[in-house]
């Protein structure tokens, strides 16, 4: 069985969710079963994102 965990990638770098809460990754040809879990990113975290986007717009805008 595969089990996976994935953090949330902000800024070039991974890290968990801010609240600490995941959600269950389901194996969609059996539902019932789970095989790993994802950060669940909170507003913390969205606001973290949006002002790495923001601090990286200039850099990509120059390619």
């Amino acid at each position: 069985m595969i089990n996976v965990t994935t953090d949330l990638f902000i800024d070039g770098k991974a890290r968990p969710a801010t609240g600490g809460v995941s959600y269950a990754l389901v194996n969609p040809a059996r539902p019932s079963e789970i095989v790993g879990h994802a950060a669940s990113a909170n507003r913390d975290d969205v606001d973290a994102a949006m002002k790495a986007a923001h601090g990286a717009l200039a850099g990509w805008a120059s390619l």
